[in-house]
Parts: C-alpha cells; sequence; structure tokens
C-alpha cells in the first residue's frame, strides 16, 4: 500500500520505457493510498495519489479534491485540508488533513470530468471522478 507508493515514488516514478508508453496513455490515477476499504490506525496524517502524468497543480483546489466524513447516508466536509505535489514528483499528490480524523467512515473524491476537472499538464482530464472510502479506527 503506502510502502509500494513510496518505493514508486523514490524510484522516480516510471522508468524510461513506461514513461515514452505512459505519455501517449490517457490520464489516469495509477494508485491511491489509503486502498479501498481500508480500515486505518490513527492518526491518518497523509493521503496519496500517484497519476500516471505530470498533475497540472493549478488544478488543485477545494473543488477537485474533496474529502468527506460519511454519517449514515449523509456527508459532510471533514475539515480542513491541504493538496499539494510531492516535492520532486508532480504525478503524486499528498492530501495532508491539517486536523486529526475522528474515528467513522470517509470518502476522497477527485473530480475528473467537466470543467475545471483535475488534468495533467497537456490538459488532458481523468474522465471519470475516483472514490475511495476508508476508515479510521482510533480505538488502541
Amino acid at each position: 500500500t503506502i510502502d509500494v507508493i513510496r518505493q514508486w515514488i523514490s524510484d522516480g516514478a516510471a522508468n524510461s520505457p513506461a514513461a515514452a508508453a505512459a505519455s501517449s496513455a490517457a490520464f489516469a490515477v495509477v494508485a491511491i493510498s489509503p486502498a479501498q476499504e481500508a480500515t486505518l490506525s490513527a492518526p491518518l496524517t497523509r493521503m496519496v495519489v500517484a497519476f500516471n502524468h505530470e498533475l497540472d497543480a493549478s488544478l488543485v483546489n477545494d473543488t477537485t479534491v474533496h474529502l468527506e466524513r460519511l454519517i449514515g447516508e449523509a456527508a459532510e466536509p471533514a475539515g480542513p485540508f491541504g493538496a499539494e505535489l510531492a516535492e520532486g514528483n508532480p504525478r503524486v499528490l499528498l492530501i495532508t488533513p491539517r486536523r486529526a480524523l475522528a474515528a467513522g467512515r470517509y470518502r476522497l473524491t477527485l473530480r475528473g470530468n467537466g470543467g475545471g476537472a483535475l488534468a495533467d499538464v497537456d490538459a488532458r482530464v481523468l474522465g471519470d471522478d475516483y472514490t475511495r472510502e476508508f476508515t479510521v479506527d482510533t480505538t488502541p
């Protein structure tokens, strides 16, 4: 999970032959941590999203990246968070809650369609929204 993504980042994200093939591929998410339906021990300090192309940093904002707490069928904002490209690797988006997430279920959504959707530096949009739901468990 996160260790795999960290190693992928450390290795430079994509090697030369793969990078050439990836440049013509559609813009896509290649990994998200936490994984779908993961249960994580508190505190959750960071979420990581890896893309196959460099992300256009000017499109990273609170309309394209959402973090919500799920309460039954309803959802509410999970609180303030930062979203920025990883230093030295513009294919990785780091999402950092500004305060500890309370115990409960959460949904991370990346807006991939419509005006102002997340796109790569060549203006290719994701095409679809990406969502991940996960649980934060604060019991020791």
